[in-house]
């Protein structure tokens, strides 16, 4: 089996999004994205690739691509493997190990928020949450783990048995055009807004992805989450409040007339399981302002957790 067959059967195969029409520096972005749901370990000096729990389909995903770069006759050095943020060592497993013992210990769902332990104390014996518009997070200064545009999500999908046709007057279908190209869909929201971040997991990434040596771990998720949403229309009257657990998407992939910003993210962040809260304002805005809201002590709704 040729190179292109075997791209061909795995895309088949496992309703994998075709990948052929990407530019070269789009295949490398998108190797990085694959790898930042992956960790590496060094064993007998050398990187070995750990699969993310959970993530088959990011195992076929990677395979795929690597596969793309075989058929260009493009080697992908090893050093790929080094760059990956997420290592996996000896002291990583040990705290993995006793948080999963502390999460043994919840009966129920968690919201977990990770923190510095200063802003984190407050969190618990004030309440006192900051609270960021969409527009924050589009910003360079930022970690890859946290940088992302909120107000936009992009699909950039082969024009593979796509057809193209120009509408008549009466609005039936008209000429058919054949793209020249991949076809990108954006799904925009016209609004800046408000978002609140968490999610169900402690994990030792995390802390360190966030930069974060503690984190307010709720217990109650659903009080907490109608103290915090209540909170901020408390100083935002008339706004339209949500929760939203996050879906992640392929940006290869045909996006669904659902996939929006508000409730969709990148695949790239699919290791965070994220949760959120969001606030829109009546009228559309462009320049929100972050904002502090207090609820009160949380110690019977939440406890602090330190590496």
């Amino acid at each position: 089996m040729d190179s292109k067959s075997e791209i061909d059967y795995w895309q088949t195969r496992y309703n994998l999004p075709h990948i052929g029409h990407l530019s070269l520096e789009a295949l490398e972005a998108r190797l990085d994205d694959l790898l930042m749901n992956f960790g590496r370990q060094i064993r007998n000096g050398k990187p070995v690739l750990l699969s993310p729990r959970g993530g088959t389909r990011f195992t076929l995903l990677l395979e795929q691509t690597m596969q793309e770069f075989k058929r260009r006759k493009v080697v992908i050095a090893g050093s790929k493997i080094f760059d990956i943020p997420h290592v996996v060592d000896e002291n990583s497993i040990l705290l993995d190990e006793q948080l999963e013992a502390i999460s043994q210990q919840y009966s129920g769902r968690i919201l977990v928020k990770y923190g510095k332990k200063e802003h984190v104390q407050d969190m618990l014996d004030r309440g006192s949450f900051l609270v960021s518009p969409a527009s924050y997070y589009d910003d360079e200064s930022l970690n890859i783990a946290v940088k992302d545009n909120e107000l936009e999500r992009k699909n950039l999908v082969s024009s593979h048995g796509v057809e193209i046709n120009v509408l008549n007057g009466d609005g039936s279908k008209g000429e058919s055009i054949q793209p020249i190209g991949p076809i990108e869909y954006r799904s925009i929201i016209e609004t800046n807004y408000y978002v609140w971040c968490g999610s169900d997991l402690l994990q030792s990434r995390l802390f360190t992805d966030f930069e974060c040596d503690a984190c307010l771990v709720v217990t109650e998720p659903k009080i907490f989450i109608e103290k915090i949403l209540d909170a901020v229309l408390s100083v935002r009257c008339g706004w339209a409040d949500g929760y939203q657990m996050i879906s992640y998407y392929d940006p290869l992939e045909y996006p669904s007339k659902d996939v929006d910003p508000l409730g969709y993210k990148h695949f790239r962040y699919w290791y965070q399981s994220e949760h959120r809260l969001i606030w829109l304002p009546p009228e559309n805005v462009d320049k929100l302002e972050r904002i502090f809201v207090e609820v009160g002590p949380l110690h019977d709704l939440a406890e602090i957790v330190t590496v």
